[in-house]
């Protein structure tokens, strides 16, 4: 998932095109657990630890589309409302399906 986010941001202009998004969406920017520091351009890591696998998963995908979504020509108004129907249905999604997949240490237990 680390590096199909890392392929997506070597798109000319993706890293500047997601941060414009993510600042729009401050509240999914904080769920997905982004790190403040990469959104200001003080850090290197852009997510903050302890994410289940899927939720991995869903960052890689959703940033994937996002680059893609912010490199066509579209308008403003109608690239923010597609995303925010995107963070709704895949938000919701990777909440509910990280629970059941269970972590190492439930396992062990």
């Amino acid at each position: 998932a680390e590096a199909a986010t890392a392929q997506a941001l070597e798109i000319a202009g993706a890293t500047d095109k997601l941060k414009r998004v993510l600042r729009c969406c401050k509240v999914f920017a904080q769920r997905m657990g982004l790190r403040k520091a990469w959104l200001a351009g003080r850090g290197q890591k852009m997510w903050r630890p302890g994410a289940s696998a899927l939720q991995r998963l869903l960052r890689a995908r959703w940033c994937e589309a996002c680059c893609l979504v912010g490199s066509q020509a579209v308008d403003a108004d109608a690239r923010k409302a597609l995303l925010r129907w995107q963070f709704t249905g895949r938000d919701g999604a990777a909440r509910w399906l990280s629970f059941a997949v269970p972590n190492a240490a439930a396992l062990r237990a």
